[in-house]
């Protein structure tokens, strides 16, 4: 990453990442060969000297793979959840062994995501923006996390007695923090992410798989209710674990929704998306442990090559 123009280039509690995308996963894994070469921490020295790409795995036999299609934030749409179970099946009959696993606590380990992202009260953001036209839900966004600790505290309760619940967790771990509260805020990121690796270990996990998001492509507008929904991805730019998506299926009809109808406005929202998604391509996310780059698209590699066979894999754009 050295040399690319940073947003918030204090902000180093949840490290920036390249996140190349391709048509292919062996032009990502082409793409790795460069990012990771041998030599790369003599140009960049926040990069540690680690041993050089190592390559493509050769199969998936022996390897343990857990899997997992509702993190608890935001359940996952149902064709998102159907290639989850796909690709566990998969990879089960290409010799892994899979189960499925329960992540420890994401919905905290969410809030702490946002904490982290928004502990200066979005003040580095308004100094970006300066006198430019403001969107009205970047207007929210910047004004929700400036507000103080007792009008966010009444917000909440107001939002709440609404059937607000989304907005209640998410409006309760924004805001500005003390030098004090942001360490205890990395502190307990670090702690959190020791439980997770605890529970891998527990398992004698090398992988998981699990939706890279809750819904399909997002309707124009509807990201301001929706940013949930990125959770499922999010968790591992806190947590620092390699990551990709593989394009998977199509959303089938008679599948699109199985949300129930809420006076919620996240859930109301993600209803909105899922109502006429049949037709749109859905993915796979594939999580490896710290510095095995190599396992996540050695495994993302096999579920191309498996997805790419079925009829309804997203080889063109819906029509």
């Amino acid at each position: 990453m050295q040399g690319h123009a940073q947003l918030r280039p204090s902000q180093e509690a949840i490290v920036a990442q390249p996140g190349p995308l391709a048509r292919r996963v062996a032009d990502l894994k082409l793409a790795m060969e460069v990012l990771a070469a041998p030599g790369v921490e003599s140009d960049d020295p926040s990069q540690s000297p680690v041993p050089p790409w190592p390559g493509e795995i050769t199969g998936v036999q022996g390897l343990r793979i857990g899997f997992y299609t509702d993190n608890g934030v935001l359940a996952a749409s149902p064709a998102l959840r159907r290639a989850v179970v796909e690709a566990a099946g998969a990879l089960r009959e290409r010799g892994a062994e899979v189960e499925e696993w329960a992540p420890p606590d994401i919905r905290r380990g969410w809030g702490i995501y946002l904490g982290l992202l928004c502990a200066d009260g979005m003040a580095g953001a308004r100094r970006a923006l300066g006198r430019s036209r403001r969107d009205w839900r970047t207007k929210e966004m910047i004004r929700s996390a400036s507000l103080p600790k007792g009008a966010r505290w009444l917000l909440c309760r107001l939002l709440g007695a609404f059937g607000q619940r989304h907005a209640v967790e998410a409006l309760g771990s924004i805001g500005r923090l003390s030098t004090e509260q942001y360490w205890d805020l990395v502190a307990e990121r670090n702690c959190y992410r020791e439980r997770f690796l605890e529970r891998l270990d527990a398992a004698r996990l090398d992988a998981l798989i699990c939706p890279p998001d809750a819904v399909p492509a997002l309707l124009h507008g509807s990201s301001y209710y929706l940013g949930e929904a990125i959770s499922y991805c999010a968790i591992y730019n806190l947590l620092g674990l390699p990551a990709g998506v593989v394009a998977a299926t199509r959303v089938r009809a008679g599948e699109e929704t199985d949300r129930p109808a809420s006076r919620d406005l996240v859930e109301r929202t993600a209803r909105k998306v899922e109502t006429g998604s049949a037709g749109l391509p859905v993915g796979v996310q594939v999580v490896a442990r710290h510095w095995r780059e190599d396992v996540a698209l050695g495994l993302m590699g096999v579920l191309e090559d498996h997805f790419r066979a079925q009829p309804s894999y997203p080889q063109q754009p819906p029509i």
